[in-house]
């Protein structure tokens, strides 16, 4: 009688170390499920949040183009909530906002020059809005870092110039001009 007791106390021991192995093994999966899953998934879901914010400023953009103002603006306003830091939703709703209302784009041009994706074209078209906008001193000197960086750069020339008459500072705006005709002395 004692062999069959001692028979299974030895079957209970190896269900219960096997049971505990399971166990063990179960913890350690969840445990480095849940650890991935923390790592991956926010950066998965900004991902997806920028992802879907540029489709719907890219459905601003066309609906501008089409005249729709209602829907553009819509598409803009939840675009803009979904991806507030996102360089290419901030591009379109500045470019959109620049079709409406000059003054708008600015804030949003100010906040993409803020980012590290921020383009010469970018900068330019803050300069051209900022002169849209009736804010010359501000295009002045926007401008003027464009035409140091880039002084033969056409676009940067032209928008110095521009920028300078605007502040009326038409010695620097003639100063620009003669300096790009000098470079480029067929270029008239």
């Amino acid at each position: 009688m004692s062999v069959v007791f001692s028979t299974i106390r030895s079957w209970i021991g190896r269900l219960v170390r096997l049971a505990r192995r399971r166990w063990l093994l179960t913890s350690v999966l969840v445990l480095v499920g849940v650890t991935i899953s923390v790592a991956i998934l926010p950066s998965a879901y900004r991902g997806a949040k920028a992802w879907r914010a540029r489709s719907l400023a890219a459905q601003a953009i066309a609906a501008a183009e089409q005249k729709d103002w209602a829907s553009a603006m819509r598409h803009a306003r939840s675009a803009y909530l979904l991806a507030p830091f996102d360089a290419a939703t901030l591009r379109n709703l500045a470019e959109l906002q620049a079709q409406v209302d000059a003054r708008v784009a600015l804030g949003f041009y100010e906040q993409l020059v803020k980012l590290p994706e921020v383009t010469e074209t970018d900068r330019r078209a803050y300069a051209r809005v900022a002169l849209a906008a009736g804010q010359p001193e501000l295009a002045w000197t926007l401008a003027q870092q464009l035409w140091q960086e880039a002084p033969t750069l056409a676009d940067n020339v032209h928008l110095a110039a521009q920028a300078a008459w605007a502040v009326e500072n038409l010695s620097a705006a003639r100063a620009i001009l003669e300096q790009r005709l000098r470079q480029v002395p067929d270029d008239r």
